[in-house]
């Protein structure tokens, strides 16, 4: 009775009981002016940076919850004490919880796919980091900087899926379970 394989390089058994491993396969050759870069099979980006369909990272659900709550946290005592005049030294811890956990954050969806970036939820990203960045320049302006965000933020976590997973580049919503029923339901992603 032949046995099935399982997995890359397992041994099968033939009908006649010999055991075999499976055959090599000469590697593709690339048409003229293709690259050696694998491309991802829907958008055409580096299939390493972009894998279909995006890459899963163990327990992510809590590593997300862990990180988005730290970050929720320190930035709250960074609003609360920029509002209240506290003295900015003594907001320096609460701000380095903030920059590693939003570092988190973003390292977990770059590392599912970097098409993240060009996706509604990623571009609110980007913009609340561009006001950030203005923060150090314009000192002054900092409660309405942060206030700004803060609006931004809320406003990217809780927006229709068919935005915050609408891709600028591919001009379309890319996750497929995002696309609303259409029977006047909520937007379930």
């Amino acid at each position: 009775m032949p046995t099935p394989a399982r997995g890359r390089g397992s041994r099968a058994e033939r009908p006649g009981g010999r055991l075999w491993l499976p055959q090599q396969t000469a590697p593709r050759q690339r048409a003229p002016g293709e690259s050696g870069l694998a491309r991802s099979r829907t958008s055409g980006w580096p299939a390493w940076c972009c894998p279909d369909p995006p890459r899963t990272i163990r327990h992510e659900r809590w590593w997300n919850v862990a990180l988005r709550t730290v970050h929720l946290v320190g930035f709250g005592l960074l609003l609360g004490g920029h509002a209240w005049g506290i003295e900015p030294a003594s907001l320096r811890a609460a701000l380095w919880g903030v920059l590693a956990s939003g570092g988190g954050l973003m390292a977990l969806e770059l590392f599912k796919t970097a098409r993240w970036l060009v996706l509604g939820k990623g571009l609110a990203v980007l913009l609340k980091l561009g006001l950030l960045l203005l923060v150090p320049v314009f000192w002054e302006a900092r409660l309405p900087l942060l206030l700004a965000v803060t609006v931004i933020a809320s406003v990217g976590a809780h927006m229709p899926s068919r935005y915050r997973h609408y891709s600028l580049l591919d001009r379309r919503v890319l996750d497929p379970a995002a696309v609303p029923s259409g029977d006047g339901a909520r937007d379930r992603a």
